[in-house]
């Protein structure tokens, strides 16, 4: 599943970068998983038939998201970890 809906296709030939991709989807995966599980709790239903939601409507409803958290786009103390890669 993840390798098929959440990771990014990437021929960058630096190992970090194909990590960074990795890691990514292993947390998409992750809050998809919890989605399911939390609406499943809240609807009362079997997350063993169904899933609550699809992977595309997972991804569809982040893109959508009307709220903006005002994230600056390099925080300053991670700058020097990730400064040669973007």
């Amino acid at each position: 599943m993840i390798k098929e809906e959440f990771l990014p296709k990437s021929a960058s030939p630096d190992s970090r970068v194909r990590t960074f991709y990795f890691n990514f989807a292993a947390h998409m995966y992750n809050i998809w998983t919890a989605a399911n599980i939390r609406r499943a709790e809240e609807l009362d239903a079997d997350l063993s038939k169904e899933k609550q939601f699809t992977a595309g409507r997972l991804i569809q409803a982040i893109e959508d998201d009307p709220y903006d958290l005002e994230i600056p786009t390099e925080p300053p103390e991670t700058g020097h970890v990730f400064g040669e890669l973007f």
